[in-house]
């Protein structure tokens, strides 16, 4: 019994880092596709001021989406460890 609660916690480990990296991934290649880049066709001396961190180069859609689901987690675990399951 003791091994299976061990390799079960492995696995919800391995799957919040798995999550965690896909996050981290979708965020950065969002914004590696929508950053300004010089010398393109079409450029006019860049019309658009850059933005100064991640959080402004993210639409509200995307940012209310990723909080949610960051407050939905750490609530949903602070219920399972505030009342464990009694096997």
């Amino acid at each position: 019994m003791l091994y299976y609660e061990i390799l079960r916690g492995q696995w919800i480990l391995a799957a919040l880092g798995g999550g965690l990296v896909l996050l981290l991934t979708a965020v950065m290649s969002y914004l590696a596709i929508w950053r300004e880049r010089p010398g393109q066709p079409g450029d006019c001396g860049g019309e658009h001021p850059a933005p100064l961190s991640f959080l402004q180069a993210l639409p509200a859609v995307l940012l209310m989406t990723y909080l949610g689901i960051a407050i939905f987690m750490m609530a949903y675990f602070a219920g399972k460890i505030a009342s464990p399951p009694n096997w």
